[in-house]
């Protein structure tokens, strides 16, 4: 496991590192990145191949983690359930404290 988190770390480490995506992930500096001597046929490439390694990445992490995240899946599915099922009887609730609130009044009233 410990290898897999250093395998992570070195996939960011290196998208981090590369001058030029370094541009991307500081927030107001893309245009400045846009500007290099590099062509736009050689900025499309280095982003694509970014990309694609975050892509790699990511499905690898999905598979890694495929029952975690199939169990979080499971738990967020109950608990929909749950506050749906919750949400029905606070209606309910509101309904009859509105149907007693009319009957008392009827009773005052007369």
């Amino acid at each position: 496991m410990e290898e897999e988190d250093k395998k992570d770390d070195d996939v960011l480490k290196k998208i981090q590192n590369d001058d030029f995506i370094k541009g991307f992930l500081n927030s107001g500096t893309a245009k400045s990145v846009l500007s290099t001597s590099l062509s736009i046929t050689e900025q499309v490439k280095k982003l694509g191949e970014a990309i694609d390694q975050l892509n790699r990445e990511l499905q690898k992490q999905v598979l890694e983690k495929h029952t975690d995240l199939l169990q979080q899946a499971s738990h967020a599915t109950k608990l929909e359930v749950v506050l749906n099922t919750m949400n029905m009887h606070v209606q309910s609730l509101f309904a009859n404290a509105e149907r007693l609130k009319t009957q008392v009044s009827i009773i005052i009233n007369l």
